[in-house]
């Protein structure tokens, strides 16, 4: 698990403008934290007076964006069967995630994203051919139908 809160001295008081960057395996034992100075990106993104109506404070703090980015990746992971003619759409998650790489042919029609880039999605039909990102191979997850 990922989890991004502000830091604390070992009395548990707070440290002033920092927050603590923490990775946790599944049975909670930490793996790795950083604690980092997070107003200092706070700043920089309230004082940017440029018009980019889609920027939010993941485009300054390189923590929130992975944490963003793993929350997406989470829910790429519980993408769902696609139904067929003869059942319909089962609501529980799958338990396959459907990986392709860039230039291997899509088992399956649909929405599919890359995995090192979650802001791209392609449509791909059955049997259609994964595409590059920007001229490099990729790795592609299939999302949807």
């Amino acid at each position: 698990m990922l989890s991004l809160t502000g830091a604390t001295y070992a009395d548990g008081s707070a440290i002033p403008d920092m927050s603590a960057f923490m990775l946790t395996d599944s049975d909670g034992e930490r793996r790795l934290e950083v604690i980092y100075d997070s107003q200092r990106y706070l700043e920089y993104y309230l004082g940017n007076y440029t018009f980019v109506p889609d920027e939010d404070l993941s485009d300054w703090n390189f923590f929130v964006y992975a944490k963003r980015e793993v929350e997406e990746l989470k829910h790429i992971a519980t993408a769902r069967e696609p139904a067929s003619q003869e059942r319909q759409l089962d609501p529980s998650p799958s338990s396959v995630l459907i990986v392709i790489e860039t230039g291997e042919e899509a088992p399956r029609m649909g929405d599919w994203a890359a995995v090192h880039h979650l802001d791209v999605r392609c449509w791909l039909d059955e049997g259609q051919t994964a595409p590059d990102v920007d001229g490099r191979s990729e790795s592609w997850v299939w999302v949807d139908r």
